[in-house]
């Protein structure tokens, strides 16, 4: 697993240096709707990040604190409470 800082660092980590591979790597996030209470947003859905908020392209804004983990396949890359500052 890689050590990033944050949520942003992680995010942008994939946006940035891994743009070519997008459609592996998904953003995992709580969703009390969810029978499971994590849902999983594809890469390709997010138009950026900023230091309180994941912005989708469909105009959705997901809370820094509701992401939990960065998946590549279905391994994570990140994962909350590992390397955060």
């Amino acid at each position: 697993m890689t050590s990033f800082r944050n949520v942003r660092d992680a995010v942008n980590f994939v946006l940035w240096a891994k743009r070519e591979e997008l459609q592996f790597f998904r953003l995992v996030i709580v969703d009390r709707l969810s029978s499971t209470g994590l849902t999983e947003v594809p890469f390709e859905a997010i138009e950026r990040v900023d230091s309180n908020y994941v912005y989708l392209k469909d105009g959705t804004v997901i809370p820094n604190h509701r992401v939990v983990g960065v998946k590549k396949g279905d391994s994570y890359i990140w994962k909350r409470g590992q390397g955060e500052e």
